[in-house]
């Protein structure tokens, strides 16, 4: 592990490969199931062929930016901190924010959350 953030009841980490393992409670881990997990639990293969470069995690939801410079959320969205299309309040797993080109076209560079917002800074 080379990277770890933590939420309110979860945490994630990133190996130097990339991998993401997340553990903890309330639906905020990516495992497509609200399960809670004592234990890390690697993520499957799951960010559209990129591999985690950074990892971030406040409050009840995780941004993970890949090596294709995209930036991919779970977790809660209750205040749209995900920045994904749709009304789904609660995302179980890694989904592309805002759809892929709502940065403009810009790569992501890093990315940074608190419990109801995300903040991204992109080339």
């Amino acid at each position: 592990i080379v990277m770890v953030a933590a939420g309110v009841r979860h945490s994630a980490g990133m190996g130097a490969e990339g991998g993401v393992w997340t553990w903890g409670t309330r639906g905020c881990l990516g495992h497509k199931d609200m399960e809670d997990r004592h234990l890390p639990t690697l993520l499957g293969a799951v960010f559209g062929g990129g591999k985690a470069v950074m990892v971030a995690a406040a409050g009840s939801h995780t941004v993970v930016v890949t090596s294709k410079r995209e930036p991919w959320a779970w977790g809660l969205n209750t205040s749209g901190q995900l920045g994904t299309v749709g009304p789904e309040q609660l995302k179980l797993t890694p989904t592309l924010m805002g759809g892929g080109d709502v940065f403009g076209g810009s790569p992501v560079c890093v990315a940074a959350s608190s419990a109801r917002h995300t903040l991204i800074v992109t080339e």
